[in-house]
């Protein structure tokens, strides 16, 4: 890795869909359904939509165990006790979200379909989720049912990148991706129909993992062809502070920043508006 990074990235119009950054922290026992729906009353003018939903899985990267595959992952498992519902709150609009569960806070932005809404930075989204995570912890100490200490991070990014028909799927990715030269030894074969990348990277300092995901894919307002690259950080913290969780975020946002940059060609860099 270099010891130096050139400027930060930035995209006028960068083909990110949706985010998705959750914190998980030590399980709250008495934070049960009634307490969750307490908390989502405040809460309730920004976002009246409310479902339930299977509670999200905690996931802890496994880094620096000689006897583990690279880019394994263990999904914790605490109790035996059927598992208590996520709550799934909406934003009128339907493009902002917020997931309460017992062990978990997580929020969404979704960006128009439409594209007329400029795309949310990241700036915002965190504050946004500071703001969330500091009246979760004032609620619980409040309501006596504990406090808020973040075990592990994850910070999401989906992007689509459309294009016309089905068949340009071998010309897309060559346009898109760096590491794909889309050719044979001896080009014997015909270009490739499809293809799925999972593709690990180790975080600075064994913080964590990036984990991208490269598919093709259809969009579903359209059914646009599209190609499909997801980007998740995911980490353990070392210390259990709300103040350690979003410096982890910022740390997750940066490799997912400039991950997706290094993956991806000027060409598209240019499309996107890509300031410096």
């Amino acid at each position: 890795m270099a010891t130096s990074h050139p400027p930060f990235p930035e995209f006028d119009d960068p083909p990110v869909v949706e985010t998705v950054v959750g914190i998980h922290f030590q399980p709250l026992p008495r934070f049960d359904v009634a307490q969750r729906v307490f908390f989502w009353n405040g809460l309730r003018d920004a976002f009246p939509n409310l479902e339930e939903k299977p509670p999200a899985e905690q996931i802890r990267e496994v880094i620096g165990d000689p006897s583990a595959l690279p880019g394994v992952q263990v999904r914790w498992q605490l109790t035996d006790a059927l598992p208590s519902p996520r709550l799934w709150a909406k934003s009128t609009d339907g493009r902002h979200t917020i997931q309460i569960q017992q062990d978990a806070l997580l929020v969404n932005w979704e960006r128009d379909p439409a594209a007329t809404t400029p795309y949310w930075p990241y700036t915002k989204r965190r504050k946004d989720l500071a703001d969330k995570l500091s009246a979760l912890d004032a609620f619980a100490q409040a309501a006596k049912i504990g406090e808020i200490r973040p075990t592990t991070c994850f910070a999401s990014y989906i992007n689509h990148i459309e294009f016309d028909r089905p068949d340009e799927f071998p010309a897309v990715l060559a346009r898109s991706l760096t590491m794909w030269r889309n050719e044979t030894s001896d080009g014997w074969l015909p270009p490739v129909e499809q293809a799925n990348l999972h593709l690990t990277f180790l975080l600075p300092e064994q913080r964590g993992r990036l984990h991208v995901n490269i598919a093709p894919g259809f969009r579903l307002t359209d059914r646009k062809p599209i190609l499909r690259i997801d980007l998740t950080a995911r980490g353990t913290l070392r210390e259990q502070s709300i103040e350690a969780a979003l410096s982890w975020t910022d740390l997750g946002h940066e490799w997912i920043v400039r991950g997706f940059t290094s993956l991806t060609t000027p060409e598209m860099h240019r499309i996107w508006g890509r300031k410096q």
